[in-house]
């Protein structure tokens, strides 16, 4: 609603209310115009985060699917009687390879995360 419309005023004061109703709608534009970069600007940035976030739960998956592999070979090693073969003992010697992979990846990842 107009000012003007408002109040009962002169011609010549009625013409400057109009303009500066006028200069604040330009100033509001440019607000809002503002306003609306900065939007899409957040948004891409939660996009990109999103995404950050999906391959971290993916790489912790893995790690949950490597300690539960990890798991069933320390397993079926316990459970073996006897004297290791040389099949066992190379396989002992992987899962050890790999647990000490997967500590080095966890400490790493855990060095990323604030």
């Amino acid at each position: 609603m107009k000012l003007t419309v408002l109040f009962d005023v002169s011609p010549a004061l009625a013409a400057l209310l109009t303009r500066e109703e006028a200069h604040a709608h330009r100033h509001f534009s440019i607000l809002n115009q503002k306003l609306d970069t900065l939007m899409a600007t957040v948004q891409e940035k939660l996009t990109l985060v999103q995404g950050q976030l999906d391959t971290i739960t993916s790489a912790v998956d893995g790690i949950t699917g490597d300690v539960a592999s990890l798991k069933a070979q320390i397993l079926a090693l316990q459970n073996s009687l006897g004297q290791l073969t040389p099949e066992q003992e190379a396989a002992f010697d992987a899962v050890i390879a790999t647990m000490t992979s997967l500590a080095t990846r966890t400490a790493a990842l855990d060095a990323e995360t604030p």
